[in-house]
């Protein structure tokens, strides 16, 4: 395999640091990130963005530097894990051969005395950027440095309707570019055979380490980097010597939500995993605003390969993070079936009703094992077993431990399933054909559940593939007061 970097030069190191001669990058590595720059359209996207900002050029003397140049290296810095910062870009840029910097737009002779003066250069680089790319940034008025939060805001406070406006075409289109450039080199045939099957999740970008003073509030100082946000993580299980959480992870931080296509149920790893859609905003357990505009890209990026006619819908992989009150229409507007993941050691979830009442005794609700609703009862023979066992425990017949292994969970199978409430099935309207108006929110997806053992519970007008919370009398006709279960004498929540 060829290496990254070759013909190392000592002689014409521009580099402030010592040990870091100058270096050429590989065809190899070159001519990939040149695919990130011709299949992205990042010239022609930022240079038709900057001609409506600003339609006439000023007298100025133009910098030799190009946005397919800056792309370029900084493609190169990812490729070969470098820090993403402007003067690492910069050094690139520096690093690359007179052949390859025509290749991106620029001359070697303009660029010569930039090249040779890092300081010079390295400051002429950052104003370029700054004029070039300001068409795509979302909050022009906020400074590149630490500040009080109650600054932050006020400034935000006193931009003019025009000015908002602006902001939020800027951050619309920054989106835009940022999935431009992501797809870029994705090989569209190696994608051929999906049904459209989808996973999403969010990862986190620390910008800064926490540090005393850092926070989220007026008092506090923002990061310099005003789009992110102070994120901080506490302990389950540990505690100070107050009694309050310990927090054990904390930072300045941006989230990436990112939507990934794989490959048919039967074959899920048929596709390589790549990115096909992204979004950028600040961290969160999971962003539902993040979630719509990734996967919105994805379809836009054309990679959205659903089958037509009576095909299934397409299945959407999310984790608990994005269990919002959204999601059921969501899934409906957009036509995917959610598919929740949990976490391994989630077997199942205890849905606790909410009392009418302040001060009201909190009673047990369903319990979903498996993605099916069950009594309550079934707490105590799940004890974190998976409802179906394989059956290549119990095939071997002729070892009687394992014959009486398959009577125990034979009878246990006759306790257990009985007790099924429900299926936490995908979302759904529910609509009669002669009412053509638009059904209202709490007529959407109903499902109703009944006690198993006895049929004295009032049933729920939850949605499906939400987890039902009734809110009291006035909102949840349906709900009566808790009983007294007639087979295990429990007190539990009426749903």
């Amino acid at each position: 395999m060829p290496s990254a970097i070759t013909d190392w030069n000592p002689d014409m190191a521009v580099h402030p640091h010592h040990n870091q001669p100058a270096c050429t990058f590989s065809d190899d590595v070159f001519n990939e990130a040149l695919l990130i720059v011709r299949g992205s359209d990042a010239e022609e996207l930022v240079g038709s963005w900057r001609r409506e900002r600003r339609p006439g050029q000023g007298g100025r003397r133009r910098l030799p530097f190009t946005v397919a140049a800056f792309v370029a290296a900084l493609a190169c810095c990812m490729l070969l894990g470098l820090p993403r910062t402007i003067a690492q870009v910069f050094r690139c840029l520096s690093d690359f051969t007179p052949e390859q910097l025509e290749k991106v737009g620029m001359r070697e002779d303009s660029f010569a005395d930039l090249r040779v003066n890092y300081k010079r250069g390295l400051a002429s680089f950052r104003t370029w950027l700054e004029t070039v790319f300001a068409c795509v940034d979302p909050a022009p008025e906020q400074p590149l440095r630490r500040e009080d939060v109650a600054v932050t805001r006020g400034r935000t406070k006193a931009l003019t309707r025009e000015q908002r406006a602006a902001n939020e075409l800027a951050e619309q289109r920054l989106t835009e570019l940022s999935n431009a450039i992501v797809v870029a080199p994705i090989d569209r045939t190696l994608l051929e055979g999906a049904r459209g099957d989808l996973v999403v999740d969010g990862m986190k970008l620390e910008l800064a380490g926490h540090t005393y003073g850092l926070g989220n509030h007026p008092g506090k100082q923002r990061g310099a980097a005003h789009y992110g946000a102070l994120q901080a993580i506490e302990s389950n299980s540990r505690v100070d010597s107050q009694g309050k959480k310990i927090i054990t992870d904390s930072g300045w931080r941006l989230e990436v939500t990112a939507v990934s296509a794989i490959g048919p149920a039967d074959a899920l790893h048929s596709t390589p995993t790549v990115f096909t859609g992204i979004a950028v905003h600040r961290p969160s357990s999971g962003s539902f605003d993040g979630l719509d505009t990734a996967v919105r890209f994805h379809r836009v990026n054309g990679f959205d390969q659903r089958k037509t006619g009576n095909a299934r819908l397409p299945l959407i992989t999310w984790d608990k993070g994005y269990t919002d009150e959204r999601m059921g229409q969501w899934q409906v507007d957009n036509g995917y079936a959610g598919v929740f993941r949990y976490s391994e050691g989630w077997t199942d979830r205890v849905l606790v009703a909410v009392g009418t009442r302040p001060g009201e005794v909190e009673l047990l609700g369903p319990v979903q094992v498996d993605g099916v609703w069950f009594c309550p009862m079934v707490s105590r023979l799940t004890e974190g077993r998976s409802e179906v066992s394989p059956l290549r425990v119990f095939r071997d017949s002729e070892n009687p431990e394992l014959y009486d292994q398959w009577e125990a969970h034979d009878t246990w199978l006759k306790e257990y399933l009985p007790l099924a409430m429900g299926v936490n099935r995908r979302a759904w309207i529910a609509t009669r054909k002669q009412d053509a108006r638009a059904p209202s929110l709490h007529q959407r997806g109903p499902s109703r559940w009944s006690c198993p053992v006895q049929h004295l519970w009032a049933t729920s007008g939850a949605r499906a593939g939400t987890i039902p919370r009734p809110r009291g009398e006035s909102t949840s006709p349906s709900w009566r007061p808790a009983q007294t279960c007639p087979t295990t004498g429990a007190v539990v929540a009426s749903l």
